[in-house]
């Protein structure tokens, strides 16, 4: 190595820093480009529906109730409505205040009184999860939001468990919440909406989501394997989040194998005793 690098004129070695210094900046350019063409992408103007007023849930939209507005594609919300032919006359799914930004998730055919069927996007497959206060938000989601699925599961053995969270699914439409397309009315007094209504004593909900067919597989196998959580997005977030699986080793920064439990996590203690 010594002897090439003797056999090099300070002539060359100037020729190879100069070569090296070009491909460092076309690299830099052609990373700059990718970043300008993705910036104007996102930037240019896409023609959105908004409500003009606010509109009650469970309503017919009318041509005033709406306006065509000019918005930058990053914050137009998935499905957006983006003619005011196609929204008037649907069906607001939920209160819907001034200056929201119409979807098909907010809104529904008007053939959905008679049927979840009308609230399906074109496309879409409906899927309904079972969930809990714990994995569902407290109960707190409401037809017209939009959330992320997360599945923990286990890839462990005999030895230990090696559990892992992966979000499957991000920025998916709630179009029901067990047998409800609409939330709950809010009351003049609490000034707050109330919980949904179990129809089973085990307090679960039936979240309902429409999702594409490939999703919708994925969401039948994931239920069977593992634990689902559902985690409530912003109404006008439809940036994806491209989050890594979320293993015990990144979370703790720690290398090792979670034993499963030699005892129970609870002791029972009868009367007497």
């Amino acid at each position: 190595m010594s002897g090439i690098l003797n056999r090099l004129t300070e002539k060359n070695l100037w020729m190879i820093v100069l070569a090296a210094g070009v491909i460092a900046a076309l690299s830099v350019v052609v990373f700059l480009s990718g970043l300008w063409r993705q910036y104007q992408f996102q930037s240019q103007p896409v023609y959105v529906v908004m409500a003009a007023r606010n509109i009650a849930p469970q309503t017919e939209i009318l041509a005033g109730d709406v306006v065509l507005q000019s918005v930058p594609r990053r914050y137009a919300p998935p499905a957006a409505i983006q003619q005011l032919v196609a929204a008037v006359g649907r069906i607001a799914a939920t209160a819907i205040p001034e200056g929201t930004v119409l979807t098909l998730a907010t809104t529904m055919a008007p053939t959905a009184k008679a049927g979840i069927a009308g609230s399906l996007p074109p496309g879409k497959r409906a899927v309904s999860i079972a969930v809990d206060d714990v994995n569902g938000v407290a109960g707190l989601i409401r037809p017209g939001n939009f959330v992320d699925c997360l599945l923990t599961v286990d890839f462990g053995d005999d030895v230990g468990s090696r559990f892992t969270t992966l979000t499957l699914l991000e920025n998916i439409p709630v179009i029901a919440i067990n047998h409800n397309l609409f939330p709950p009315a809010v009351s003049p007094q609490e000034g707050k909406a109330k919980k949904f209504t179990s129809d089973d004593h085990e307090g679960r909900q039936m979240v309902t989501v429409a999702v594409s067919p490939d999703a919708a597989a994925t969401l039948m196998l994931a239920q069977e394997s593992g634990r689902i959580h559902l985690t409530l997005r912003p109404q006008s977030d439809p940036e994806m989040s491209h989050v890594a699986p979320m293993t015990l080793d990144r979370m703790t920064q720690m290398r090792g194998v979670v034993r499963p439990r030699s005892r129970p996590a609870y002791m029972e203690y009868r009367g007497g005793r």
